[in-house]
């Protein structure tokens, strides 16, 4: 029978789980996420981007690696793994990769989207939304909760201009996240149209974001659902930043990618 957190994700996008952590859990790991910011910043040509929005549209994305043991452990053992599968049903599953997502104060709005759209893979996906900080109410996530209930084709857009009569005609209702705390997780799935609201806090905003996969998932450049134009260039990028070696129709798997199998 499916769980509450697995009914929440089918009608609404997106759930929450409070308090996975003490918030001391995550001191090593938001010391690992605050050195790979500084470097993503250094070595990214959108360094304003990052700045203005906290994210880089042209990818933030990290392979898991035990280089970075705390997060390794966050993503691979323990709780974590655990809630995906309880919201999930999925027995074993694999982390794909991860971000790093800092805002300042005063930062802007990230744009709207959908996960499973830059994803080269028919599975589904899971992305787990961790802040290391204080997030007050709106100022964290937004949620178009009618568009997880449609076909992935209904919810494909080609052209922004057809974004806001999908959201109205789709979307509704849009809600915003309450207010998290360090060890608080926020889940979606790869359907669901959401945004990163403005920091409109005094404080930067600091958050990981994690996203899993099923084992058994297989490589797809363009999944169709998931295909548009607007997402190609990281749907590509992943490919070839993960997996170069392997062809349409093979499994997604790797050493950045371990298969976890939760008691």
């Amino acid at each position: 029978m499916p769980t509450d957190l697995q009914l929440e994700l089918e009608q609404c996008g997106h759930g929450r789980c409070d308090g996975l952590w003490p918030a001391e859990r995550l001191a090593a790991v938001r010391q690992e996420a605050e050195e790979l910011w500084q470097q993503q910043l250094s070595n990214s040509g959108n360094a304003a981007q990052l700045e203005r929005t906290g994210a880089d549209p042209h990818g933030c994305e990290w392979r898991l690696s035990p280089k970075h043991p705390a997060i390794w452990a966050l993503l691979t053992s323990g709780a974590l793994p655990q809630l995906v599968a309880k919201a999930t049903g999925w027995q074993a599953l694999r982390p794909l990769h991860f971000g790093v997502l800092r805002k300042q104060p005063g930062a802007a709005m990230t744009s709207w989207h959908r996960d499973k759209d830059v994803i080269p893979s028919d599975a589904p996906i899971l992305t787990c939304w961790i802040p290391f900080t204080p997030v007050q109410e709106g100022s964290g996530l937004y949620y178009a909760e009618g568009t997880a209930r449609l076909e992935p084709q209904e919810g494909c857009l080609n052209d922004e201009n057809g974004l806001k009569p999908l959201l109205l005609q789709s979307g509704m209702p849009m809600t915003s996240t309450s207010a998290f705390q360090p060890g608080d997780v926020d889940l979606h799935n790869g359907v669901v149209w959401h945004c990163g609201l403005p920091n409109r806090m005094a404080e930067p905003r600091l958050a990981l974001a994690a996203c899993f996969i099923p084992d058994g998932a297989r490589l797809n450049p363009d999944p169709i659902g998931f295909n548009p134009a607007r997402g190609a260039t990281l749907r590509r990028r992943i490919r070839e930043l993960y997996f170069p070696q392997l062809a349409p129709g093979d499994p997604l798997q790797g050493e950045a990618h371990p298969v976890i199998r939760p008691s």
